[in-house]
């Protein structure tokens, strides 16, 4: 468990070798942090997506997510799901990393596909498929 940084973000490398759909690669998060003074494991109240590929991804090309700042929920955990919708005669992986920036977000993030590898989902065939993990 890595744990969740003050500020990150999800991407995704498409290898699977066919162009996905824009939503057809997702993820989605129940996060943890503490609660008050006695110091219980809070989750969140509802699933959040905290991904999803706004526009197609060609295959060999990555994507990447939106800024998300920990600074006000301070959520320490999570259990995540990423889930991708292939189409067509898929032969290869998606593969999802988890970028941190130390700097809020305004400069060093690292390459797309330097960040740290979280998952990734195997295709032969078309159709949608989820693992979860969690940091």
């Amino acid at each position: 468990m890595i744990g969740l940084p003050h500020t990150y973000r999800f991407a995704i490398l498409n290898s699977t070798g066919v162009t996905l759909a824009a939503g057809a690669a997702k993820v989605y998060a129940r996060r943890r942090r503490i609660a008050s003074a006695d110091g219980q494991l809070f989750f969140e109240a509802a699933e959040a997506a905290v991904y999803s590929n706004a526009a197609t991804v060609a295959t060999a090309v990555s994507d990447v997510g939106a800024t998300i700042s920990n600074a006000t929920d301070k959520y320490l955990s999570g259990d995540f799901v990423f889930e991708v919708t292939t189409t067509g005669t898929p032969a290869g992986d998606a593969f999802l990393y988890l970028h941190r920036a130390t700097d809020g977000g305004a400069a060093h993030w690292p390459d797309t596909t330097l960040g740290a590898v979280m998952v990734k989902l195997n295709f032969t065939a078309a159709g949608t498929k989820r693992i979860d993990f969690s940091l």
